[in-house]
């Protein structure tokens, strides 16, 4: 009869002193633990069938775990080395490819408010300089509306006042008629500011090539 299969033989279990010329004994490392298989490995190695009673059946699920572990620690842990390799090369694909995303997605930014701003000394790369910004604060707040006089002389303040004054003025233009349009009463244009001859040929000289560029790019 099996020693182990007995309910009243003890388990005999012989210790080799000289394991030292043999296999390497088995070494648990506490980060297996950490594993996120190690708890269904031990339970499937412990819940393993054996013919042994009491104490035999103890260290027969022993050595099923530890022959689990061990493959398990082969498996995981055999190249880590290799492991941190693999991943280091792995951020610095990831992030070389986010940093160029960042540096795209950040010109676009720039020109968009390059355009916006209308900064004609500006070069891409400038986004941080305190000028730059003033430059385009100045230029939203030359864009807006802040009040408004209406044909009653009521000053509008409100967003929507304001809103509500323009499209009344516009709606009460169209299909109206006049027999005769007021006309500019020379007498008044002269006294205000008045343009030089030769302002006014300035404004009759031919566009160039490139000032269409220049209104283009800006």
């Amino acid at each position: 009869m099996d020693p182990g299969y007995s309910d009243h033989t003890p388990l005999s279990i012989n210790f080799d002193t000289r394991r030292k010329h043999g296999p390497k004994p088995f070494r648990f490392l506490n980060c297996l633990a950490a594993l996120d298989e190690f708890i269904p490995t031990v339970k499937t190695a412990w819940d393993t069938l054996t013919r042994y009673k009491h104490m035999g059946a103890i260290w027969w699920k022993l050595k099923m775990v530890k022959q689990s572990l061990k493959k398990l620690n082969h498996t995981k842990l055999g190249k880590v080395d290799e492991k941190i390799q693999e991943y280091r090369q792995l951020l610095a694909d990831t992030e070389k490819s986010l940093k160029l995303d960042l540096e795209k997605w950040t010109l676009v930014k720039e020109s968009i408010l390059k355009q916006k701003c209308r900064v004609k000394w500006l070069h891409l790369g400038d986004e941080n300089s305190a000028y730059f910004f003033a430059s385009l604060k100045i230029r939203q707040a030359q864009n807006t509306i802040k009040c408004l006089t209406n044909s009653q002389g009521q000053q509008l303040q409100n967003p929507d006042q304001i809103e509500v004054g323009i499209m009344n003025f516009y709606k009460a233009l169209l299909g109206t008629s006049a027999d005769q349009l007021p006309a500019i009463d020379p007498r008044i244009m002269q006294n205000g500011n008045c343009l030089t001859k030769e302002q006014q040929l300035q404004l009759i000289v031919p566009v160039t090539k490139e000032e269409v560029y220049q209104a283009l790019e800006y």
